[in-house]
């Protein structure tokens, strides 16, 4: 008879009803099938939840709770406390997807986050504090100065290759610049992106960081969304020529 799986397995360390999916769920993505995440084991958007979902994250920003030097603070520290108390799970994860030791998924990706995180909280408020200029003559006794300000809603795309590194390191400069997120982890690492899906949702804000998760559906859905004020949706051909064509490169490139 087969042994009983180890308690400190890698499946056995992340939650159950990931370690119980992830088996199929890898195999149904395949470079040219068009699958989608059927199992909602991580409670993260699926394509058709994706306009709504942003359209929360816009008025979120609207109402300018991410531009204060408080949020951003209690996310950062929140986001290094996701990554401090949820090593194991994320190691794990990394072990199921691409076999990486324990050791090596935290020197070659959770290790670089907080790197990121630290040196964040470090400059913060060097960052926000307005970049005074050169002024005239003619302007005194007045001053000139660039201040540093979001944009409004990023979508990350996370990859297979480095789906814990390539996916939250974006967020650090994201959430200290007072961004809202729109987080796309990469489909062909499936533990991985529910592991992050899971613990993004519980450590930071649910209503500035959303979580979508599944094939290159939902990643069509997520481009369609996530440009600026003029780009809100993919009915134009010009939009979805630049879909596809994104697509195609993220294919040879690892992000997907």
């Amino acid at each position: 008879m087969p042994s009983a799986r180890r308690a400190n397995s890698p499946a056995a360390v992340i939650d159950s009803n990931t370690a119980a999916t992830v088996g199929k769920l890898a195999n149904r993505y395949g470079a040219a099938a068009a699958t989608k995440f059927t199992d909602a084991c991580s409670g993260s958007l699926g394509a058709d939840e994706v306009p709504g979902a942003v359209a929360a994250l816009r008025a979120a920003f609207d109402s300018e709770k991410t531009l204060t030097r408080e949020w951003r603070i209690d996310q950062l520290s929140a986001f290094r406390r996701m990554i401090s108390e949820g090593r194991e799970e994320l190691c794990a994860a990394l072990q199921i997807d691409l076999h990486k030791a324990p050791f090596e998924g935290f020197a070659t990706e959770l290790g670089l986050v907080l790197s990121e995180i630290d040196t964040a909280l470090a400059h913060l408020d060097e960052w926000m504090a307005p970049s005074y200029t050169a002024n005239s003559a003619l302007n005194i006794p007045c001053w000139s100065s660039t201040q540093a300000a979001p944009l409004g809603v990023v979508l990350v795309l996370g990859a297979w290759n480095y789906p814990m590194q390539l996916t939250l390191a974006p967020m650090v400069g994201a959430i200290a610049a007072g961004h809202c997120i729109m987080l796309k982890p990469g489909s062909y690492s499936p533990a991985c992106s529910h592991t992050l899906s899971r613990l993004v949702q519980r450590y930071l804000d649910p209503e500035c960081v959303k979580v979508a998760e599944g094939d290159r559906a939902v990643l069509a859905e997520a481009l369609g969304f996530s440009g600026g004020a003029t780009t809100n949706s993919m009915d134009s051909v010009s939009d979805r020529d630049f879909a596809l064509e994104f697509m195609f490169w993220a294919s040879l490139t690892g992000v997907h």
